[in-house]
C-alpha cells in the first residue's frame, strides 16, 4: 500500500508503523476484555448490595413486628396493672368502710 504524498512522491508504510498499529489492535481486545471483566465484577458488586439491601430490610421487617409484639404486650400489661390498681383501691375502699363499721360498732358495744 503506497500512497501520494501532496508532492507526488509515493509513502510506503515502515514496518515499525505496522507493528505499532497492530499492538494497538491488540491492545484495544485487552482493553474489551478487561472492560468486560470489569463490567462483570461490577455487576457482581451489584448483585452483592442488592442481596445486603434486601437482608436489610427483611431485618428490618422483622425487627419492627418483634417490636410491634413488644408493645402489644407492653399495653396489655399496662392494661392489668391498671385494672389491679383499680381492684386494689376497691378493696382500700371496702377495708375502710369495714374499719368504719367496726369502730362505730365498738363505739355502740362501749355504751
Amino acid at each position: 500500500m503506497s500512497k501520494s504524498s501532496p508532492q507526488g512522491k509515493s509513502i510506503k508504510p515502515q514496518k515499525s508503523n505496522l507493528s505499532a498499529i497492530s499492538s494497538l489492535s491488540d491492545l484495544s481486545v485487552f482493553s474489551d476484555a478487561a472492560k468486560f471483566e470489569n463490567r462483570q465484577q461490577l455487576i457482581e458488586q451489584y448483585k452483592q448490595l442488592v442481596e445486603q439491601y434486601q437482608h436489610e430490610v427483611d431485618e428490618k421487617k422483622r425487627i419492627e413486628q418483634e417490636t410491634h409484639d413488644v408493645m402489644l404486650k407492653i399495653a396489655s400489661i399496662t392494661k392489668q396493672d391498671a385494672r389491679i390498681d383499680e381492684l386494689l383501691q376497691e378493696v382500700q375502699k371496702n377495708n375502710q368502710r369495714r374499719s368504719r363499721s367496726r369502730m362505730k360498732l365498738d363505739k355502740n358495744k362501749k355504751k
